[in-house]
């Protein structure tokens, strides 16, 4: 959306639209980092929710150690939570419990939240938006560019086959 928006505009116009619009953005996820109630970010909370509500119809079996076998109505997963992972490879992939993981967890009667990937904390969410992207003056207020002149070649280069 933010390159879409300016890839028609000449280079310099183009980033100082993408720059404007970055800058924006950061303030703004600062700004909604204030509202979290939790330390897990609200989107990932709420699939956390979905894979609960799916859970609930899961068939969980212990296979021995940390190793477990859930049954979904004709189809079955192994979820190795020690090793925080799921046959289906979801959890594996992104990091957030798969419904699988999530009965296993219920199962387990453990909390949920604790095996969620430290990416999608409160914590790592501030860490990534806590640079603030400097403005910039325009050049009507004495920004100064170091732009190079091409000129023409005083001569023409000899082609091949002809006198000099």
């Amino acid at each position: 959306q933010l390159i879409k928006e300016s890839r028609d505009k000449p280079i310099l116009t183009m980033m100082e639209m993408i720059r404007r619009q970055l800058m924006k953005r950061f303030q703004e996820k600062r700004e909604a980092l204030t509202t979290f109630t939790g330390d897990i970010c609200p989107r990932i909370m709420e699939k956390i929710e979905e894979a609960r509500l799916g859970a609930t119809t899961c068939d969980v079996s212990l296979a021995g150690k940390e190793i477990f076998e859930v049954v979904i109505g004709l189809k079955n997963a192994i979820v190795d939570i020690g090793k925080r992972s799921c046959s289906c490879r979801k959890y594996d992939l992104i990091g957030i419990p798969c419904v699988h993981a999530v009965a296993v967890l219920m199962h387990m009667n453990v909390d949920i939240l604790e095996y969620v990937h430290p990416w999608y904390s409160k914590h790592a969410y501030g860490l990534t938006y806590q640079h603030m992207i400097t403005p910039i003056l325009d050049k009507a207020r004495g920004l100064k560019m170091n732009m190079i002149l091409l000129c023409r070649p005083l001569r023409e280069p000899n082609l091949v086959g002809q006198k000099s």
